[in-house]
């Protein structure tokens, strides 16, 4: 009889790299990259939006939500005809759209529709990432459902289940950071993570910014809870908040992990 497996008192060659790693599975990295990192810009967007309006029962009174609302057209979790309609009446409306944008399962684009393709993509690579990652998952799946049968949930119900996801996705990232090697797997894995990182900052400050705004600071402040630069922000500037500022953080500062110039940075990294 032939074995391929090696004998059990032969030594063993020492090597830092592993197989080869197929295309296929490297695609599918790079998608559960891009895909979970589009998970955490959706919750912290959905967040951010579900914080203020908990917080405030007329939505005309925030003028940082019609911004905040185009961009969650722009990136595809709301259909782009649901036109945001400042008033009193109409907050049952976008309570309606925001709850189906996070837990409506059948709408393309929604948070469930996402999370469902993480879980897939993931299924697929999971002799490639670590147990603890896989369970990770797991629990980010079976987290996520509504506290209150279809038609019954709160806004401030979902805003628990978003806080939650976040704590979930933080445990993901940190893994994939100090446990996983550093080996061609991990680089399209992340680089999956850069390139939609930047790409929902794109989109973010596109769709905020580009419209001039007669008070800009509450959409500044919006956009810094989101990139989660708020600390970073107040620690350089105090409480000042300007646009010139605000874009140098989110845009060119290579220190800062949330932003464009870091994904970048990241990217030639991986490439060179």
């Amino acid at each position: 009889q032939v074995s391929l497996l090696r004998p059990a008192g032969q030594p063993i060659e020492l090597r830092r790299s592993g197989s080869d790693l197929p295309s296929r599975v490297a695609d599918h990295l790079f998608w559960l990259g891009r895909l979970v990192e589009r998970v955490e810009g959706a919750v912290r967007t959905l967040r951010n939006i579900l914080v203020r309006l908990t917080s405030e029962s007329d939505p005309a009174a925030l003028p940082e939500l019609p911004p905040l609302w185009r961009a969650l057209s722009d990136q595809g979790h709301i259909p782009p005809d649901k036109a945001l309609r400042a008033g009193r009446e109409f907050l049952g409306g976008i309570e309606t759209e925001l709850l189906a944008a996070i837990f409506d399962e059948q709408r393309p684009g929604s948070l469930h529709s996402t999370l469902n393709a993480v879980h897939r993509t993931a299924s697929i690579v999971r002799d490639r990432i670590s147990i603890d990652s896989w369970r990770i998952l797991n629990r980010l799946d079976r987290e996520f459902v509504p506290p209150q049968p279809h038609g019954f949930v709160q806004l401030s119900d979902a805003l628990a289940v978003l806080n939650q996801m976040i704590i979930n996705l933080a445990a993901f990232s940190g893994l994939g950071m100090e446990s996983m090697t550093r080996s061609q797997g991990w680089r399209f894995l992340d680089m999956g993570r850069r390139i939609e990182r930047s790409l929902h900052t794109i989109h973010l400050l596109r769709s905020t910014l580009v419209t001039a705004l007669e008070n800009e600071a509450p959409v500044l402040e919006a956009l810094l809870e989101i990139a989660d630069s708020s600390m970073t922000y107040r620690t350089r500037y105090l409480t000042t908040l300007q646009l010139a500022a605000v874009l140098d953080l989110l845009l060119l500062d290579e220190t800062n992990p949330r932003s464009l110039g870091f994904q970048l940075a990241a990217l030639n990294d991986h490439v060179e």
